[in-house]
Parts: structure tokens; sequence; C-alpha cells
């Protein structure tokens, strides 16, 4: 299936009157604890490549994590994940 089929199926699945970034009847999206720091890091307006050194990790790693987390929390923007951090 295509990228646009899936997201059309995700979406047919999440109903309209759900909350962004839930499907209806789920539970909201969690973060395991490394991601959980990266999300707080882009919080805090941080880059890729000052997480990385903060963390010490490799940039293409933390490239990875933000986009994963952009992906299961379905907000596609870090001020997305930013405003997502602040409500938890």
């Amino acid at each position: 299936m295509r990228r646009p089929a899936r997201r059309a199926a995700r979406a047919a699945r999440a109903g309209a009157g759900a909350p962004a970034g839930r499907a209806a009847g789920r539970r909201p999206a969690r973060c395991r604890r490394g991601s959980s720091e990266i999300a707080t890091l882009v919080a805090e307006g941080l880059g890729n490549r000052a997480i990385a050194q903060r963390l010490t990790l490799p940039e293409r790693t933390v490239e990875n994590r933000v986009s994963q987390i952009m992906r299961k929390l379905d907000r596609p923007l870090r001020v997305a994940v930013a405003a997502w951090v602040r409500e938890r």
C-alpha cells in the first residue's frame, strides 16, 4: 500500500471527531524514556546537532528518533511535538 493510501486509511480509522494525534478509542501516545528526553530537548528549541552533542549520540540517530516521535504522535512539525511535551 502506498503512503498516501496508508494515511487515508489511518484517518478513516481515527474518525472525524477524534482529537488530533489520537485515534478514536485509543490511549494517548506515549514515548519511551530516550524518546521522551529527545522530545523534551526538541521542545527547548534545540536542533538535531545540538541534541546529538548533548546526548552524545550520532546526529543521524537523533534525526531518526525525532522522525519516529513525530510519526508516533501523529504530529508532523517540531513545534507540534513541543506542544505535546507541554501538554503532558
